[in-house]
Formats: structure tokens, C-alpha cells, sequence
């Protein structure tokens, strides 16, 4: 919202007293929430990112999804840390007591009435982490070897994003009119938003990741710093038009992310797909880390929803040597499966 030129909004606090009205509509307990003008109140960033860029009418085209082969590559790397990443979130967050006792009081204080005692936000708090502790069963976050596991690969993610910026920033020094984005072209798109926003509200706010990126990751805590400083001042320049990616010469960090979607998120969402399929509640992805074991999840229906999403996006945009393009390119980094989708009548 703040980077869409023109656009009037309103923030609004989701407090105890209209919680359980913006679940019941919108679907979801998590936020943002968007309610539009219409009334109509949507969940999930991606849903919003594609409406912002079907209403915001530039000489640049779509700020978010870009056109083309582009936006696809946008569209993949935005859905893995959209829906696999927030499971280290929530073991940074509710696997640490500092990082818990921190966090629990501020949530429950942004839900609580106006009116609440100091009794009432406890109480809040305490059924806060109660959900955080379920969340991190349900993502396979209990087990030891799994938690490692995960460790290293935000260690290795967040490194290869670091040189990535540190690049960036090399380059916008030479032209200072150039913001830093990760497309290169200095205006931001979805990627920038998963990252900017997940990272800084649920690493960034914990007491042991945030000192992990200060210590280890200078440039994502400049980016960071300076991104949220620009919001509040709201003083954004009108973007330049995204340029073609070259899909022959892609970042490293790119080619990281859509190896990270072959062997760790399409593993996860091919059993949640195989248990939504059989009807079952739970499944099981085996894991090589230090030996192999299985890790149990619980399966849920918005990572195929979202799949679904990612589709649709797909038939609607992608001009017939684009859809060639990224097939080529999910079969190269062997993520064809992920053209696959539960029938509808199983969700």
C-alpha cells in the first residue's frame, strides 16, 4: 500500500473487539487484512498484491507481479517464503523463552480491548502462546534434528541475500536515483514485500534472529532499516518500469531460492497435497539430516489454495512463449510438480 502511488488507505488496530468478526469474513485470524471499498475483506498478501496491481493504472504497468516470464519468477520465489519460511519464523518466536517472553506481551497488547487490564492481556498472551506452541508442532519444528536443519538453511538463504543487497547497493551507489530492490531495476515488486515485511516483523522483532542479522548480515539490516524509515515518511518516488529478467543468467540468490523450492518446499507441499488428496489430517516428509527420519506435519489447505492461486496467475498472464519459458525453467530446477494441483472438490 505504501508503495502504490495514489492510493488513500487507513490503518486500522485488529483489536479483541473485532477479531472474530474480521476471521469470520476474511477467513484467516493471521494479517494483513484488506478491506476495500467494495467491502469485500481478503486475506494474504499475495491476494492483495495482484488486486493493488489490477487497480493501480501506471505508464510502468504492474508494480508487483511484473509482465511476462518476470513476474512468474517473482510470483515462485514470493510463494516460497510466503509459505515455507514462516515455519522458522514460528521456531525462532515460540522455540526460544527470550524470544517468547518478548513477543507474547506486544501481540497480546495489539489484540487486547481498550479497555483491558493487565490481567486480560496476560490471558491473551498466554492463549497467544499456547497457538505459537500447536504452530510449531504442526510445522515439524519440534524435532531437534529438523530445527537444525532449518537453522542452516535461513543461515544459507540470508547469506546469499546479503550478498545479493551488498551487490545492489554497489550498483546504487553509482546511481543514486536507483532504489535498492532485489529485481536490480530499482522499483519493488512482491519479492520485496514478502521479504521486507517477513523479515522485519517476524525475525527482526526477536531477540536472537535480529541479532543473528545485525551481527552476520549488515546489508539486509540496512535494507531493513532504511525501508521502514522511507514507509513512515511515505516519501516514494513514482517507480521506474521492471526490466525483462534474463532467466540464462539469473542472481545467485535466485538460483538459490528456486533450488530451496526443489528440495525443501515441493517435498512439503507434494505430502500435503498427497494427504489433502486421501483426506487425511497429517503426513510425513522424510529428512536426511544428520541420518534419515521422518518429520510429521499437519496438512492444511491454503498452501494448495495458494498453489491453485499461482496457476491461475499463470494461465491469465503468461503469453504462450512465457508458459514454455517457465516450464523450461521449473524442469531445470526440477519444480514441474509444481504444475500439479488438488482437484477442487477435495479443499
Amino acid at each position: 500500500l505504501l508503495w502504490s502511488n495514489g492510493i488513500k488507505f487507513k490503518w486500522y488496530q485488529r483489536s479483541e473487539e473485532v477479531d472474530q468478526h474480521i476471521t469470520q469474513r476474511s477467513g484467516s485470524h493471521q494479517i494483513p487484512i484488506l478491506l476495500t471499498p467494495e467491502n469485500w475483506m481478503l486475506a494474504d498478501t499475495t491476494p492483495i498484491l495482484q488486486l493493488l496491481d489490477s487497480r493501480i493504472k501506471t505508464n510502468t504497468g504492474p508494480l508487483f507481479f511484473p509482465p511476462g516470464i518476470t513476474g512468474a519468477l517473482v510470483y515462485l520465489m514470493e510463494e516460497f517464503f510466503d509459505e515455507w519460511i514462516p515455519s522458522l519464523a514460528v521456531y525462532y518466536r515460540w522455540c526460544f523463552p527470550e524470544c517468547a517472553a518478548h513477543a507474547r506481551p506486544i501481540i497480546a497488547k495489539s489484540r487486547a480491548s481498550a479497555d483491558a487490564t493487565y490481567e486480560d492481556i496476560e490471558a491473551i498472551g498466554e492463549g497467544i502462546e499456547t497457538w505459537g506452541k500447536k504452530a510449531v508442532r504442526a510445522l515439524g519444528m519440534e524435532d531437534k534434528d529438523n530445527q537444525k536443519r532449518m537453522e542452516e538453511e535461513f543461515l544459507e538463504i540470508f547469506t546469499a541475500l546479503n550478498k545479493h543487497l551488498e551487490h545492489l547497493y554497489e550498483v546504487s551507489s553509482k546511481d543514486q536515483q536507483q532504489k535498492v530492490f532485489v529485481l536490480g531495476d530499482g522499483a519493488p515488486c512482491a519479492l520485496d514485500a514478502v521479504l521486507l515485511g517477513g523479515i522485519y516483523a517476524h525475525f527482526y522483532q526477536d531477540p536472537i534472529p535480529r541479532s543473528i542479522i545485525q551481527s552476520r548480515f549488515p546489508f539486509i539490516s540496512k535494507w531493513l532499516t532504511e525501508n521502514f524509515y522511507a514507509g513512515k515518511s511515505g516519501n516514494f518516488p513514482q517507480w521506474p518500469k521492471h526490466q525483462k529478467v534474463d532467466l540464462l543468467n539469473l542472481p545467485p540468490f535466485f538460483q538459490l531460492i528456486l533450488q530451496k523450492i526443489s528440495t525443501s518446499y515441493l517435498p512439503w507441499l507434494n505430502g500435503n497435497y498427497q494427504a489433502l488428496k486421501a483426506g487425511k489430517k497429517s503426513f510425513v516428509i522424510q529428512i536426511d539430516y544428520p541420518l534419515k527420519k521422518e518429520i510429521s506435519y499437519l496438512a492444511r489447505r491454503y498452501p494448495e489454495k495458494s498453489r491453485r492461486m499461482f496457476l491461475r496467475w499463470v494461465e491469465a498472464h503468461l503469453k504462450p512463449q512465457d508458459k514454455v519459458r517457465l516450464i523450461n525453467l521449473l524442469r531445470q530446477y526440477e519444480i514441474i510438480e509444481l504444475s500439479q494441483a488438488v482437484p477442487r472438490s477435495k479443499l
